[in-house]
């Protein structure tokens, strides 16, 4: 269940584990077999215990219950998992301190987990379910794993329309460059013909020019982007898919390097850019020197 800490405005994730029940995770199932099931203890995520801590739970906390009375539960340690996402906003402890928190009899539950051995048959099973109990809400693995990653698409589609807007502006910069030269640009070209260039000779000039501010801004970009994700840890951004909560999951997003998606923005920018700037200066360049610069 969930139980809400009213003085830090945060919900925290109360689960009940018994001595000889199969665990849900493995983390769960380590836990069990250290934890002492006949005392009032309870272990905590990281999360849970830094809230605790700034209103001085540092050794124990005190439950309110439904009738108001007061449950102390000593903590026994802080619950650690290989996912920091399951773990952060946990406190583990046994079933009954859990149904005496709760004022919950031993007829009821909140949830509850069906373990099928043949993969094949957890639809049946489900559906089974839903057909006896129909007010139930009936949620397999695949069904949580799908719901996740229909979640976190949705929100990557922040980024693809920020791509969106970022190709669009491109574009209209390329536009405005075919569309032609500026005065200055012309009288650089007119000025180039006079001292005696060649239209290849201006055309290659115009070539590394444009290359090498491409691939300098092309450079730039990346580092920018990996600084601002893995040293600053993507700020703002990264609140997107976390999502707000006072318990914020503290972590270090991984390092990875797309090489078809860098290909991608490279092919996709740094050619047109260059074919942009030479093509209005080979058009330039093809007339008279005094046309030019007159």
């Amino acid at each position: 269940g969930y139980y809400y800490f009213e003085m830090l405005d945060v919900y925290f994730t109360v689960v009940g584990i018994e001595e000889f029940e199969t665990a849900l995770t493995p983390a769960l199932a380590s836990l069990s077999e250290k934890f002492d099931f006949n005392s009032i203890a309870m272990f905590v995520g990281a999360g849970v215990k830094k809230k605790m801590s700034e209103r001085y739970y540092k050794e124990y906390f005190n439950f309110i219950k439904p009738d108001g009375s007061m449950k102390k539960v000593n903590i026994a340690g802080v619950f650690e998992s290989d996912l920091e996402l399951e773990a952060n906003d946990m406190i583990v402890m046994s079933k009954q301190n859990v149904r005496e928190i709760f004022a919950m009899s031993e007829e009821r539950a909140t949830d509850i987990s069906v373990h099928v051995s043949n993969p094949k048959e957890i639809a049946t099973v489900a559906q089974k379910i839903k057909e006896q109990f129909p007010s139930f809400k009936v949620i397999t693995k695949d069904d949580l794993k799908l719901s996740y990653e229909n979640m976190f698409n949705y929100k990557s589609g922040v980024f693809l329309a920020l791509f969106v807007v970022a190709i669009f502006t491109f574009f209209i910069i390329i536009y405005d460059k075919l569309s032609g030269v500026s005065s200055e640009e012309k009288r650089e070209v007119g000025i180039l013909k006079a001292v005696g260039w060649r239209v290849e000779d201006v055309l290659k000039e115009k070539f590394y020019e444009a290359g090498i501010i491409s691939v300098f801004s092309y450079l730039l970009g990346i580092a920018l982007a990996l600084a601002f994700v893995y040293l600053l840890q993507a700020p703002l951004l990264r609140e997107i898919f976390i999502g707000y909560s006072d318990l914020k999951v503290s972590f270090r997003l991984p390092f990875v390097m797309d090489l078809q998606t860098l290909l991608l923005v490279f092919f996709l920018t740094i050619p047109i850019y260059i074919a942009a700037t030479i093509i209005p200066s080979w058009r330039v360049a093809s007339l008279e020197t005094d046309e030019v610069i007159r």
